[in-house]
């Protein structure tokens, strides 16, 4: 039985890692994910400035189609991170 592709609800899970140096926000996934290969690290995390981040929110949106966005941060600085991710990317978009 084939499915209608815009009856999908199309969803990205992933880290979403924010600094206003983005090489610390990189530093930050890398230190999460261990040994992945760095051309992996975007399948799993957002990361980088607040506008790179934005940048690719809105990538995922309007290339892959993205209807949703569910994010995890790190839990080391979860409350400072969901702070940062409102301040800088949800009232910004």
């Amino acid at each position: 039985m084939d499915r209608d592709y815009d009856s999908i609800l199309k969803t990205k899970l992933g880290v979403v890692a924010i600094d206003n140096d983005g090489r610390k926000a990189k530093k930050r996934v890398q230190q999460a994910f261990i040994g992945m290969p760095e051309a992996h690290l975007k399948e799993f995390a957002i990361y980088g400035t607040p506008e790179e981040v934005l940048k690719q929110i809105r990538e995922f949106e309007h290339v892959v189609g993205i209807q949703y966005l569910i994010v995890d941060s790190d839990p080391q600085r979860e409350i400072e991170a969901l702070e940062v991710f409102v301040d800088e990317i949800i009232k910004r978009y």
